[in-house]
Order: C-alpha cells, then structure tokens, then sequence
C-alpha cells in the first residue's frame, strides 16, 4: 500500500504603503515599500513598475525569492524636474506570486505645485507719420515654474491699433513668444495732434486672475512734403522786354514747415523776385516770382531760370522752370523704322535730326527701348546752328532666344536744351519666330510587381524664342500617373524635367505590359516619349512549408503550408512519401496511415516555367487511445455491506497506454485496484471498484475518479463516484382535491 499526502500551498502577499505628496519641481524622493510574502511556503515575485512622466525609478529590479513569512523593502526615487509645476507623476509598483499567480500594487502620486507668472514687454512710444503703419514687437513670457497658456487682448484708444498674433500661445515654463501689434496711422492728420494708446493683455488661462500688460503709444508723426509748380515757357520772345512768371510753393506736408531757395539763370537773364525762405503752414501756398529781361542784343538766344526749394523737414529738393527764347525754335526727326530680324541680330536705324528754326538751338534727347535693347550711340545734348542736320544712331541688339517677340523704341528730341518743342520717331523691331519642341527619352524597363518606377523625361524648347507647352499621358493598363502636368514655359532652348509614375499593382500576373505615351503640344507641333513597362517574372526562391499540428501522429489531419517568393501565380504539388497520390494545393491536409519517418516534398512552379523543390523528414508517431466503461458509477449498498463494480479500460491505439488513477477527495468506503498500468495497444485491463458501507449511517456519498493518461485526446477522464447507504427513500405529498 502507498500512502500520498499532498501539502497545499495557499499564496499570499502584502505590498505597503501608498505615499501622496505635493512638492515644489526639482523635488527629490525616494519612497520605500515593504513587500511580504503572507503565503504559506515560499515563492518568486515578479516586479513591474510603471512611471506615468518617466519621473520615478525602481531601484530593485527583481525577481524576489522570499520564504514564508519574510518581506524585502521596495524603493522607488522620484526626480521632478523643473518647470514641471502643475503635473502629476503617478508610478505603480506591481509584485506577481510567480508560484501562487496573485499579485497586489501600491500607487504613488506626486503632484508639483504650480506656482503661476508672466511677463509682457517692452512699452512703446512712437511716432508714426500718417498714412504709415507701424509693428510693435512684444515678448510674452512665462515666468511660472510650469507649462501654462495665455490669451493676448487688445484695446485702442482711437482704433488704429490690430493684433496681428492672436494666440492663444502655449508656453512652457521660461518659454517667450512673440507678440505684434500693427499700428495704421490714418491720412489727413496734423503732426503730433492725436496719439494713440494700445493696450495690449495677456492673460492665464490656467490661472485667469493673472495677467500682464504692456502699451504702445503712437503718436502723428512729421511727414514733409511739398508742391513747387509749374514749368513757364515763352517762345519768338522780344529783345529788350521783361517778362514775369509766378510758381507756387505749396505745404503738402503735415506741420508747419520751413522752405529754402536757390536760383540760377543759364545766361543771366533772370532774377528771383522771392528769394524766401517760406514758412508756411500745412497746407499753405506762397508765390515764387522770377522776372526775365531780354537783353536788347538777345535775339536768338536762350535762357532757362532755375528755382530749386527745399525744406528743413526734409522736403525737396524741387525745381521749376522759367525758359525764355528770343526766337521760334523748330526741329524735325525722321524717319520711322519697322523691320523683321532674327534673334542675334545687331540693328542700326539711323535718323536724321534737322534743326529747322531759324537760329542755333540747343537740343536734349531722349531714349526709351520696351525691351532695353536700343542704345543712342550719340546721346546728346547737342547744338545746332540754323538748318543744321546731323545723323543720330540707334543700336537695336536682339538676344538669342528672343523669336516672337518686339521691341519699340521711342527717340524724342527737345528743343531749348530739354524744355522746348519736341520731335519724335519709332523704331520698330520684330524678331522672328521658329518654333521647335523636343520630348525624350524612351524608356524600357522590367519591374517586379506591386513596386513603382519614375522615368524622367526632359521636354526641351528647340524653337529661336520663349514658348508655352502643354503635356498629356496616356497609358494602355492604367498604371501611369503624370507628375509634372504643367503647362511649361521655356526660354528657347531651355528644359524642363516632366516625370511619369509607373505603378504596377501586387496582383499583376508577370510579363504584362503597359506603354505610357507622353506628348508636348506646341501649336500644331508635338513631341513624343514613350515608356515601356514589363512586369518581372522572378522565378522561385525561398520556398518552405510549414505543418501543424505537431506532432504528426497516425490517422490525424495534418495540415501543410507552403511558402516561396516569386511572381504568382504558384502552384503547389506535395508527395508524401507514404503511397498515396500527389496531393495539390496550398495549404493542403494529409493523414498518415501507419507511423514512422517520412520524407515529404513540396514542388512550387510558377509561369516563369522556373520549379522549386523541397524536402524535409517528418515523424509520424503512434498514439494510444483510451475507452472507458461505464463513465459513472452509481451504486446502492445496504447500511454494514459491500459490493464491486468493474470498470473496463481499453487502449484501442497504436501505442502503449500510460495510465494511473487518483480519487478526489480520498474517501475511506470505496477502494479501486490496481492504481495505474501500462496497457499495450489493442489491450484491456478491468478495475476493481470496492464499496464497503460498513460503519457508515444511510445517506449518499461522493468522490471523483480522476484517470490520468498519455492519451493525447483525452489525457484527462473524471468518472464521478455515487454510493447510496441503505433503502430507497420516499417523499409522500399529500393530496389535495378541490370542488368535488
């Protein structure tokens, strides 16, 4: 007989204390817990540790072996960092019974105390002329020892003032930023007369009973300005007589301002009547004279006055002038030019510049080219006698690159030295234009499925001038997509890069093909690129199975799955070495008839015509396989008697049988023989299962038979066990008859 007795092991654990603390940040604390194993024989705790803001560090990183009633203390370091006001580190500590499965925590929390604060500078004091805009640059920071937002608010007093940063801004402790404040000063305004005043706020939005504030004043500013009119001219003037002009000097600034003056006379024939200076204020006007006398021997001659005003605020310089000539000044300019040319020209238009009055004049020319490439060779100012001509050369040099497009140029002469009768003549040059596009190159390419290829084509202007194009794809299978789609504007000669993306999809079935055809339009012209994409064939490699469940056993399902990389489709075929027929498919199920080692080989062919063989040994075992008869026992035993029952075990396998039994609980009236055994395949053995009712009052009893085998699908049968003491038991209910 062997007894067994079987201590139970009843786990346990303490993990004490919590700690709950408000500190300042830059903080440091260590926190000690005492872990106890409460349980009734040894074991391993397992640790985990959790730092909600990384703060907190477990110093012991387990596991912990402890006995029966020993503990071990726990420490946990908290470092709160600074700025970190108004957060919350909370770490949990966690201890596992590795042998019992239980566990308990503790929680710590360390809250930082937010201490609030911010700062909003500088003030400002400007002043702004009107019709000017003005920005303010603040500084917000937060000078609180944590993370906070603020809420910036503007007033002003006469409304020019806008917040050009609304916010809110998020800032982290010691964090500034930039706060602007734009400043429109309207028109029409006196210097100095108004000011604004710009309060700008900025407020806590964790802490909203603070704030900060900062002002800006900005007052009119000085804007000088000034209006001196007009030109005079008397032409065919008399010798000996005098001759007056008035200009007027106008204020236009914004204060009163102060203008001072300068004269000249080309030959000496005028005086300033006004020589100032002019205090006016804005907006005041106050006449300038300038008196000519022609001298007596003047005739054919000249003069032009000069009067110059400039103002202490800044105003000026400004000149008007007062021309006056003793006879009638005439000219003529000729001819007028239009011509075609091709780019790289060089162009000379030559006038002819004829004085046709009736003394010497002196003349000033002028040149304005719309596309600059005219020069004057002879620039002038020259002097011609009466009916004098000379010949003037306009250089017209067209770029490289230029067809299509057309230059005016305008040559003016002016009489009197600049301030006369004018003359003008046009030069006309239009440039050829070739046009020319160029796209390229082709491209071929083999690509494994689901990957994308770019090509990079260059579509080039071969033309003589500036052109647009515009560009189109098209693509047999849809996978093309045009990246650069335009329309391009090129320089003749110059390229520009126009991508196509390629992409082929994972499914595609190898050595399809797509053409792309991209086309520049120009006109009626056009240029083609066309890129040719082949889908690759990779052939197999890699290829591998895989089989479940393990271990193989006989006349069980397996279930075998092969892999291998290469284009699809693949074809699976399996020879499984044991007779049967090659099975196709994948994953594919297969059963063995009979145990013993067998070489299984997995072939995947795919449309490269590529084939790919594996093989590998497997194991198929046999196993045992248990009956049992009957599954429960139920039995009646008179009180002071006994009886057995058989119970039949069978191992219909085709391996050994391993088996023992255990009664739970273990109960004194019944007793099964033999306890365990070996039962080789197609073998049985029968049970012996004794009650014995001896000493035991009428009643029913209980327990389980636990048959414990190394049958892989059963490995665990439960036969319950029930024993009725003494007679049949009745319960008699009365009978209760109503209305009869």
């Amino acid at each position: 007989m062997t007894d067994t007795t079987t201590s139970l092991y009843t786990p346990g654990i303490l993990l004490e204390p919590e700690y709950q603390d408000t500190v300042m940040p830059g903080a440091h604390l260590i926190y000690t817990h005492w872990l106890t194993n409460t349980g009734s024989g040894s074991d391993v705790f397992m640790l985990d540790f959790l730092s909600s803001q990384g703060w907190a560090t477990l110093w012991e990183s387990g596991p912990v072996p402890l006995d029966a009633g020993e503990g071990i203390s726990l420490h946990v370091e908290i470092n709160v960092p600074a700025g970190t006001g108004g957060m919350v580190e909370t770490s949990v500590l966690t201890a596992t019974a590795q042998a019992g499965g239980i566990s308990a925590r503790v929680t710590d929390s360390v809250s930082a105390t937010h201490t609030f604060g911010l700062e909003l500078v500088p003030d400002y004091a400007q002043t702004v002329p009107p019709g000017a805009t003005y920005i303010y640059h603040h500084i917000l920071r937060n000078t609180g020892n944590g993370p906070d937002s603020f809420t910036p608010t503007l007033s002003s007093s006469l409304g020019w003032a806008t917040l050009l940063d609304g916010g809110p801004f998020a800032l982290e402790a010691g964090a500034t930023a930039d706060v602007r404040v734009s400043v429109s000063v309207p028109t029409g305004l006196i210097s100095g007369t108004q000011s604004d005043i710009a309060v700008l706020t900025a407020t806590s939005l964790t802490s909203p009973t603070l704030s900060a504030s900062a002002t800006d004043t900005t007052t009119v500013g000085f804007a000088p300005g000034a209006l001196f009119e007009s030109d005079e001219l008397t032409l065919n003037a008399t010798p000996g007589a005098q001759y007056n002009y008035t200009h007027w000097l106008t204020n236009t600034g914004n204060y009163t301002d102060t203008f001072n003056l300068t004269f000249d006379s080309s030959l000496g024939w005028g005086a300033l009547l006004d020589p100032g200076p002019f205090v006016l204020a804005m907006g005041e006007a106050a006449s300038v004279r300038v008196r000519v006398n022609v001298p007596a021997d003047g005739a054919g001659e000249f003069d032009t006055s000069v009067v110059t005003a400039t103002s202490e605020g800044g105003a000026g310089p400004l000149m008007v002038h007062a021309t006056t000539a003793a006879f009638m000044p005439s000219i003529t300019l000729t001819p007028n030019y239009a011509e075609l040319h091709d780019p790289g020209d060089v162009v000379t238009y030559v006038h002819t510049l004829h004085n046709t009055g009736t003394t010497t004049d002196v003349i000033a020319l002028t040149l304005d080219s719309s596309q600059t490439w005219a020069v004057l060779q002879e620039p002038g100012p020259h002097t011609l006698a009466a009916d004098q001509s000379i010949t003037l050369c306009v250089v017209v040099t067209v770029p490289l690159g230029t067809g299509g497009l057309v230059d005016v140029s305008q040559l003016t002469a002016y009489t009197l030295g600049g301030f006369g009768l004018l003359a003008t003549v046009t030069d006309t040059t239009t440039v050829s234009h070739s046009l020319g596009v160029a796209l390229g190159p082709d491209f071929v390419q083999t690509v494994p499925a689901g990957s994308a290829v770019i090509y990079t084509h260059y579509l080039t202007n071969t033309g003589n001038g500036p052109d647009t194009f515009s560009v189109a794809m098209s693509s047999t299978q849809g996978w093309g997509a045009l990246l650069d789609s335009g329309p391009f504007t090129l320089a003749a000669g110059d390229s520009t890069p126009v991508r196509v993306e390629v992409t082929v999809p994972t499914d595609t079935l190898p050595l399809l093909e797509d053409v792309t055809t991209l086309t520049a339009t120009l006109g009626a012209l056009t240029a083609v690129a066309h890129d040719t994409t082949t889908v690759a064939c990779e052939p197999i490699v890699d290829a591998d199975f895989t089989y479940a469940p393990i271990p193989i056993v006989v006349n069980h399902s397996t279930t075998f799955t092969g892999t291998a990389m290469g284009s699809l489709p693949h074809t699976y075929t399996w020879d499984f070495d044991d007779g049967t027929a090659v099975q196709t498919g994948n994953p594919t199920v297969h059963a063995f008839s009979t145990p013993g080692s067998f070489t299984v080989t997995m072939m995947v062919a795919n449309p490269c015509m590529a084939q790919y063989s594996m093989t590998r040994a497997v194991m198929v075992y046999a196993l045992p396989d248990l009956t049992l008869d009957p599954t429960a026992l139920n039995v009646a035993v008179p009180p002071n008697s006994s009886t057995t029952r058989p119970i039949d075990l069978r191992n219909v396998g085709s391996a050994n049988l391993i088996w023992s039994l255990v009664m739970t609980p273990t109960v004194t009236w019944l007793a099964v023989t033999p306890t365990h055994g070996n039962i080789a395949p197609a073998g049985s053995v029968s049970l012996g299962a004794a009650f014995d009712a001896a000493g035991l009052p009428e009643d029913v009893y209980t327990t389980t038979l636990r048959l414990i085998s190394n049958d892989p699908d059963t490995p665990l049968v439960t036969v319950p066990v029930t024993m009725t003491v003494g007679g049949a038991r009745y319960i008699y209910l009365p009978l209760v008859l109503r209305n009869y």
